[in-house]
């Protein structure tokens, strides 16, 4: 599913549950597509502060999906983390409502400038379970499909975030993919042994979401 789709489903979906179209109301008038019918509204603005990377990357993500997706207010996040302990957060994008929320990106500092780390697993909020992120500096996505769940972990190697390992308990079957789309069969007892790896004592940082819109304020 096309990252367009994703967004018009994720807004529909939460049109439906959580009630889009009460957010915030600041300076600028930003022309967005409802139910086939254009309107103009005001949305707000984040401005761009030369000494924090990341609110160029808040204003591209906010601006870019108002004014190029059928815009659901309410449903687009923040976080800033120390997810690698480096002493510099990284920022987190998130998409959700109400008490869900899931991890879509994650940039951090490289060489001064905030970049997206591309090998992070980005979530299908039709399969998507929850996307967390462990105290040991782990994110974690669950994915459902069909009754097949899939664990993905990533961590942080060298400053850039990676993908370790997908684990699968797919009805009691046990399977892993390492870095290639190849499964290996492995045992429960390995299945386990390995979620425990990645997941530590399963302390879950409670990430201090934002709406997007407020970012830099």
């Amino acid at each position: 599913m096309g990252r367009k789709i994703f967004v018009g489903v994720l807004c529909l979906f939460l049109l439906g549950v959580w009630g889009c179209g009460q957010g915030v109301q600041e300076e600028r008038l930003t022309t967005a597509t409802f139910a086939h019918e254009t309107t103009t509204k005001v949305y707000g603005t984040i401005k761009v502060n030369p000494d924090d990377p990341y609110s160029d990357v808040a204003k591209k993500i906010f601006h870019d999906e108002v004014n190029d997706f059928n815009y659901c207010e309410g449903y687009m996040y923040y976080a800033l983390y120390d997810i690698d302990g480096n002493g510099t957060e990284e920022f987190i994008q998130g998409l959700g409502g109400g008490e869900r929320k899931l991890i879509n990106a994650v940039y951090a500092i490289q060489n001064g400038i905030a970049l997206r780390q591309e090998e992070y697993w980005y979530p299908d909020v039709e399969r998507a379970l929850s996307a967390l992120l462990f105290k040991n500096g782990t994110i974690r996505d669950i994915n459902e499909t069909d009754g097949e769940l899939s664990f993905t972990y990533f961590r942080f190697e060298n400053g850039a975030l990676k993908r370790q390992t997908t684990l699968i308990d797919d009805y009691g079957e046990y399977y892993r993919f390492n870095l290639t789309i190849d499964k290996t069969r492995i045992t429960k007892k390995e299945f386990n042994r390995l979620r425990k790896k990645y997941e530590g004592d399963g302390q879950v940082v409670e990430l201090d979401w934002k709406p997007l819109a407020e970012y830099g304020r």
